[in-house]
């Protein structure tokens, strides 16, 4: 049978009432990328180095910190889009902005980003023999594992240099690049710092990557993309018209490097058979080279204002600041740039950059988010994070979740902006379909609301009161519910039927009351925090076994003190597990006192005679 049948959209999660994580971040996710649009817009360009520890620049990393305790998979997503952000804001600066004379801001950064990449390079290590060699992380010789960190940490060090080195002689790409490299590292590290509480007891079941076997056939990727996709398309086309039509000298190293590594990743989907890959390779890679391309002219990167300011000039002694003047004039220039960063007209869809040209802002933001949101599913036709489900089901669950976000943001752009960019008859041409596969992706919007709602017909009217359902499916559940609600401690714990797997009626007192239990969802718990809380799963799976089993009394009694339990819960989703014994209902009426029987008499409440007195 098929491993990989879990996947999600925004509507669905809606119409669920979807609470989990991927739902509960799509604000945040969303609030990233507006930042990211307002970095590419010049609204973070610094006038000082010191200025990215002001009060304006320590939100990108407070709000990007905040999707990695949410929802970490996340993080590194929207963390990548606003480094790209950046990157493309600093071709549009002047070269003489860029400055990289702090000495303990850099050499701070410099230290934070080795031994982040230390630390990378030690997890990473362990996927990459576990895929070579077959060899678990346990089994793996640590000092194989020293010397790849080693190596890894010396290149970066390797490739600062030489970047640092080729921006002292002019070259201003080295240093565009140096100060991307910066601002993803202080970012980075920000990000993780502004939340360390949460990481500090931060469990995971991932443990290293796999190697896809079972790949996506493309009418089935189509399904669940098509619309999205032929937006993209759309923007793409744009994007490479408008490329060519305003470039002025060759491709751009950036443009070119963008095609080279998504090239080289279609090939060898091509090599592969991988059908899907290939076709998601191609877009992506030309939406992410329209894009830098496009900025690339629109900024006039090459122009000659770049080769004066980049003038080679001699390194200042350490410890000593580089020539005040030039630094006084660099600042001027930064807020002569900053003044010109206003909107010129809506028409323009962009704003003035370093140069008289006006940057396709809009335009190069969403063929941004249409390349980052083509890359997600393309990585999982190679690679899944493996987890305790063994295939790439949950990669695919949450990576597709944020293609669908990326690709809605570039798609709502494209469904506008290419109908007007085309003459009348093209865009009417482009306009129908376009309105047809939308139409089409409505279709479940409409008909599954309609469908779940029973026609807005619910016998007892139309309520967001999520409990409501009990009234006639378990009817007892829902007035002992209300009797704990009421009559209870908040931190009292209520002892209620648990489950290893599978959807049931499981935890719902503590879900309808907000009571603490012992366990609900066993393989969820082991899912969220890792191996690290098996040892305690086990204990607490024994105990309730135990409780609701054929335990005697002087048993009962000793783990219902080491839980702290105060009330104990038995009704008909605790009479249909496998463990439960019907004597534990008899013991529980004799050692605690029943405090609460529902009206159909299925549901009651045992307190302990402490937790009644």
């Amino acid at each position: 049978g098929c491993r990989e049948v879990i996947h999600e959209f925004p509507f669905f999660s809606f119409m669920l009432a979807d609470a989990h994580p991927h739902v509960m971040t799509l604000p945040y996710a969303l609030l990233v990328l507006a930042l990211a649009l307002a970095v590419m817009a010049g609204g973070f360009d610094p006038l000082r180095e010191r200025e990215l520890f002001g009060p304006r620049f320590l939100v990108l990393p407070l709000a990007l910190g905040a999707l990695g305790f949410l929802n970490t998979w996340d993080l590194p997503t929207y963390g990548f889009v606003l480094v790209c952000a950046w990157s493309l804001r600093t071709l549009a600066r002047p070269a003489s902005s860029l400055r990289f004379e702090d000495r303990a801001l850099n050499l701070g950064l410099l230290a934070v980003g080795g031994l982040g990449l230390g630390f990378v390079g030690w997890r990473a290590s362990a996927a990459l023999l576990e895929l070579a060699r077959g060899l678990p992380p346990e089994a793996q010789p640590s000092g194989l594992r020293l010397t790849l960190v080693l190596i890894l940490v010396l290149a970066g060090a390797l490739l600062t240099q030489s970047l640092w080195s080729a921006w002292r002689r002019g070259i201003a790409g080295a240093g565009r690049l140096l100060d991307a490299l910066r601002f993803g590292v202080w970012l980075g590290s920000l990000s993780i710092a502004f939340y360390l509480p949460f990481y500090l007891g931060f469990g995971s079941q991932a443990s290293g990557f796999g190697l896809v076997d079972v790949r996506t056939r493309l009418p089935q990727w189509l399904v669940h993309f098509g619309p999205l996709f032929w937006l993209a398309c759309g923007l793409v086309g744009l994007g490479l018209s408008r490329t060519v039509r305003s470039r002025r000298g060759p491709i751009a190293p950036a443009a070119m490097a963008v095609l080279v590594v998504f090239g080289s990743t279609g090939l060898y989907a091509l090599f592969l058979g991988a059908w899907t890959a290939l076709l998601l390779a191609s877009v992506a890679g030309l939406a992410g080279a329209a894009a830098v391309q496009a900025w690339t002219d629109a900024t006039g990167t090459l122009r000659e204002g770049d080769a004066d300011a980049m003038t080679p000039r001699p390194a200042a002694a350490p410890g000593e600041p580089d020539d005040p003047d030039a630094a006084e004039h660099a600042s001027l220039d930064r807020e002569a740039g900053a003044l010109r960063s206003g909107v010129r007209a809506p028409t323009d869809l962009g704003v003035a950059g370093g140069s008289e040209a006006v940057l396709p802002v809009a335009l190069g933001f969403a063929l941004l988010c249409v390349a980052v949101g083509l890359l997600m599913p393309l990585g999982t036709e190679f690679l899944f994070v493996r987890d305790l489900f063994g295939s790439r089901m949950n990669s695919i669950f949450k990576l597709y979740y944020q293609a669908w976000t990326l690709l809605a943001v570039g798609g709502s752009y494209a469904a506008i902006a290419v109908w007007r960019a085309l003459p009348r008859r093209l865009g009417w041409a482009w306009s129908l379909p376009t309105l047809l596969l939308i139409a089409a992706g409505c279709v479940f919007s409409l008909a599954a609301t309609y469908t779940r709602t029973n026609a807005f017909s619910a016998p007892q009217g139309l309520s967001l009161d999520g409990l409501r359902w009990w009234r006639d499916g378990e009817p007892g559940d829902l007035e002992a519910a209300a009797w704990i609600s009421d009559n209870t401690p908040r931190g009292a714990v209520v002892l209620e039927a648990f489950t290893d797997g599978g959807y049931a009626h499981i935890g719902r007192m503590a879900m309808a009351t907000g009571r603490p239990t012992l366990l609900g969802w066993a393989q969820h718990e082991h899912q969220w925090r890792g191996n690290a809380v098996l040892p305690e799963l086990e204990a607490r799976k024994a105990a309730l076994r135990e409780l609701y089993g054929n335990a005697g009394e002087a048993q009962a009694r000793e783990l219902l003190d080491q839980y702290g339990v105060e009330y104990v819960v038995v009704g008909n989703t605790e009479r249909g597990r496998d463990y439960f014994h019907p004597a534990s209902e008899e013991r529980f009426g004799r050692m605690m006192q029943r405090v609460f029987t529902s009206s159909d008499g299925q549901t009651h409440v045992f307190a302990r005679r402490a937790a009644t007195q």
